[in-house]
């Protein structure tokens, strides 16, 4: 057996992101100084327990990490996939940080994906798990995902610190490819949905954020809806919160979204654990909040909301071969992209609107995968190059 060439990185940063191209790559990496500097140096909890997720998934991938957890030795190996899985994703991060590489990943498996997620389903740090049902997957379907055998489904809800939430996730595999789109049209709202849920708490503080929300969106069109999930006894996890997540539904089929949530943050640091002294927000900033939120990522226009721009380091890259993702708070002005030695199926332009987000692939074709592996061999080099100048290497 030969010697093993690894990928050397350095760094924390953009760990997910890493972990991601060398498994689709199947490209093993090497990440030295990992938090070396630090108060507590080395991978953090939810970044091991990442690593423990790709384990099982995959098929027999090699993770080693020495005593201090400052250097990570990752080999991958195919994605398998399988039904029946089980992963406790801890509660230092929400169920969110791991949905988005695992849906990725779920689509080019061997095997279809069922995997029950335990952890924290709603915060306000990550995705809420109602986004990824309600923005996320629909928008799987535009690039051809089939929709049978798509789902997320919310089995109990849970809320930092102590989470106590569980979902089940089901991805079907890309049999042959995905489809290529042009998505530009930012369209008009049509219609805006959302969910309240509420754990441990009266089922009236739904209440007050959904009245005062319908009382800002009810001025501005008429078909609005958020429905109510109250959870008690088993599904309502093991800490009192609440939030609501807001949809708007474009004439152009895209989905802006924005979800807040509120909780008894984790009071270890300041070393104390009594949490009845801290006051959670009211219900009816919240509802006004969110709206605010909502109304904020429409008025920038684009056909993607920030939720799904976790990935902005790309947008170089991206626009340089296949497609171009435009937008984020520091996306330059239109520019037209291009590099030296890439042989895309033809020149791209980089649209950028308003700081957003566009999307447009401009191959006739259908992208099957050898043309994504393709194009992801070209976003990890220069991706890679970038590491290595942001990193000052």
């Amino acid at each position: 057996m030969g010697k093993i060439s690894y990928m050397r990185l350095k760094g924390s940063q953009n760990l997910r992101l890493r972990l991601l191209l060398s498994t689709l790559l199947s490209t093993p990496i090497l990440i030295v100084d990992i938090r070396a500097d630090a108060t507590w140096p080395g991978l953090l909890s939810h970044e091991v327990s990442l690593l423990r997720l790709l384990e099982k998934v995959s098929d027999d991938c090699h993770v080693e990490i020495n005593e201090t957890g400052t250097k990570l030795k990752y080999k991958p190996r195919i994605v398998m996939g399988g039904r029946n899985l089980v992963h406790d994703c801890g509660v230092s991060r929400s169920i969110g940080y791991f949905l988005d590489p695992l849906i990725v990943l779920g689509l080019f498996g061997k095997k279809p994906l069922t995997i029950r997620l335990n952890g924290i389903t709603n915060d306000s740090k990550d995705p809420s798990v109602d986004t990824f049902k309600s923005a996320t997957l629909p928008m799987l379907k535009r690039f051809g995902v089939p929709p049978e055998g798509l789902e997320l489904k919310i089995e109990s809800r849970g809320v930092p610190p102590h989470g106590g939430g569980e979902i089940i996730l089901s991805i079907p595999i890309v049999q042959d490819s995905l489809k290529a789109i042009s998505w530009i049209d930012e369209g008009m709202v049509k219609r805006i949905r959302g969910i309240s849920f509420s754990t441990r708490v009266s089922v009236q503080f739904e209440n007050t954020m959904i009245h005062a929300a319908r009382g800002i969106l009810n001025h501005l069109l008429p078909d609005v809806y958020i429905f109510t999930d109250h959870k008690a006894g088993p599904q309502a996890g093991k800490s009192p919160g609440y939030g609501i997540t807001l949809v708007a539904k474009i004439t152009s089929g895209c989905f802006i979204s924005a979800d807040t949530a509120v909780s008894y943050a984790s009071r270890k640091e300041d070393g104390m654990d009594d949490e009845e002294n801290e006051e959670l927000s009211p219900p009816e900033d919240v509802g006004e909040q969110i709206t605010s939120m909502l109304l904020g990522e429409i008025e920038q226009g684009g056909v993607v909301d920030s939720t799904h721009q976790s990935q902005n380091k790309l947008k170089k890259p991206l626009g340089s071969f296949l497609s171009s993702f435009i937008g984020g708070g520091d996306a330059a002005a239109a520019t037209e992209s291009t590099s030296a030695g890439t042989s895309g199926p033809s020149r791209v332009i980089a649209f950028h609107s308003s700081n957003r987000w566009q999307l447009h692939f401009n191959s006739s074709k259908q992208m099957n995968k050898l043309v994504l592996l393709s194009f992801l061999y070209f976003v990890a080099f220069e991706f890679h190059l970038y590491l290595l100048v942001d990193s000052g290497n």
